[in-house]
């Protein structure tokens, strides 16, 4: 789990260094954060629609 962690925050950080080449060094960490939360949201969001789909299966039978 912290393999697959650490690779998905290697990504981050290339893909913020090569977004923002010329953002400062605290910028960066700040949009990391930001696409770390958004990522946890979609997770979130993505679990809650599915419970939801669930749910409705259940009540139309």
């Amino acid at each position: 789990m912290k393999n697959k962690y650490s690779e998905f925050e290697n990504q981050i950080n290339n893909g913020v260094l090569l977004k923002y080449p010329c953002y400062s060094n605290q910028e960066r960490e700040l949009l990391k954060k930001y696409q770390i939360q958004q990522n946890e949201m979609r997770k979130k969001l993505i679990k809650y629609q599915s419970l939801q789909k669930k749910s409705w299966l259940i009540s139309k039978k």
